[in-house]
């Protein structure tokens, strides 16, 4: 019998080309998913800045409301979580804003 009739001849290594390129290709499996990860926790990051944003609005709007009408007002009783500070910071930020907006 030939080399001929056997069919095409085939490196010894062949079996290890083939393992790596499976190799290769499932390793970057991992990659890809921590770039799917990055990029949802990305969206949901911009998500819940985009919440706080609105929420923060919507509570200076709240104050605003219950200042003219002389009430007290907590805004811990309608869910809202944030601290003194961070509402004392939204104010003067809408303070300058508005003073800009206007001049």
């Amino acid at each position: 019998m030939s080399r001929d009739s056997r069919g095409p001849k085939r490196s010894r290594h062949h079996g290890h080309r083939r393992r790596f390129r499976k190799t290769v290709k499932v390793s970057g499996q991992p990659r890809r998913q921590f770039e799917r990860s990055v990029t949802q926790l990305r969206e949901l990051q911009q998500d819940r800045q985009a919440q706080k944003k609105k929420d923060i609005e919507d509570l200076l709007h709240i104050l605003e409301q219950q200042e003219r009408k002389g009430e007290p007002y907590n805004p811990s009783d309608d869910g809202f979580v944030f601290t003194a500070a961070q509402i004392h910071t939204a104010r003067q930020q809408k303070v300058r804003s508005n003073a800009w907006a206007s001049a």
